[in-house]
């Protein structure tokens, strides 16, 4: 019962909370780490279906969030589609050791905020596999439902990650 308060929090925070009312893995897991550019897996041919990298600010946060609450009505428009987006790299607590890894969007302001779990190709939970939180990252992955408790979630899965480099 407490994971299940726990990440519904979480995910409110993530997906439906406002505070004002790019597509591969870098390298391996420790040059990801260190901003390498270097292309893990390329997946250029797979078509994108929802493709938000040339949106931005408002715009960009706007559509990803009326996407998120979309999926909860729509399901069928999203499961199974490609989605790309930039976005900061975040990575959140769960119950004992578990950990959900998100790329977030915010407007100019940083006042309202949008984002979307992923978890990488092979299903990796690991933390060293995955980009340091507060990284510019580029994250595209297939959209899929999943239930935790009598909750159903959205996350991007089979994904990419491009990490950007630091200016």
């Amino acid at each position: 019962m407490k994971k299940i308060k726990i990440f519904g929090i979480l995910f409110l925070m993530m997906c439906f909370v406002s505070a004002c009312g790019n597509n591969n893995v870098s390298g391996d897991s420790a040059a990801a780490r260190n901003n390498t550019n270097v292309a893990k897996s390329i997946q250029q041919d797979a078509p994108i279906d929802f493709d938000l990298v040339k949106l931005k600010g408002n715009m960009l946060q706007a559509q990803l969030q009326n996407m998120l609450d979309d999926m909860q009505n729509n399901p069928a428009t999203y499961i199974g589609k490609r989605m790309r987006l930039i976005g900061n790299m975040g990575i959140m607590d769960g119950m004992g050791e578990k950990k959900y890894f998100s790329v977030s969007t915010a407007d100019p302001t940083n006042c309202c905020t949008a984002a979307i779990e992923f978890v990488l190709k092979g299903g990796s939970e690991k933390v060293e596999d995955y980009p340091v939180a507060g990284k510019k990252v580029r994250v595209s992955g297939i959209i899929q439902s999943y239930k935790e408790g009598n909750t159903t979630y959205y996350h991007l899965v089979d994904s990419d990650v491009y990490v950007f480099r630091d200016k």
